[in-house]
């Protein structure tokens, strides 16, 4: 809870809290085997310094576009959430029971 805006010398200072939503998702677990399908396809003759670097990139990508799709399933609940009295789908607000 933040301070109160001025200062008060007696003892009980009123606090007023608020609630808000939080938004948590999580991601499937990132597949890192030698045969998960964001790997590139090997190219014959390319040394191992080179497809380690492409390997890094597309893992790179892969996990950012995962993040990407948790957070395009997120953003419309906070934003609907901001709506006095809205209950996001199986969520549960006890401080209103």
């Amino acid at each position: 809870m933040p301070p109160p805006s001025g200062r008060n010398a007696a003892l009980g200072e009123k606090r007023v809290t608020k609630f808000t939503g939080c938004a948590i998702s999580l991601a499937p677990r990132v597949d890192i085997s030698d045969g998960a399908a964001w790997r590139p396809a090997p190219v014959e003759g390319a040394d191992a310094k080179a497809e380690a670097a492409a390997t890094k990139v597309a893992l790179c990508d892969h996990i950012f576009g995962q993040v990407c799709s948790e957070y395009d399933l997120l953003e419309p609940i906070m934003a609907d959430f901001r709506q006095e009295g809205y209950a996001p789908p199986n969520s549960a607000q006890p401080w209103r029971e």
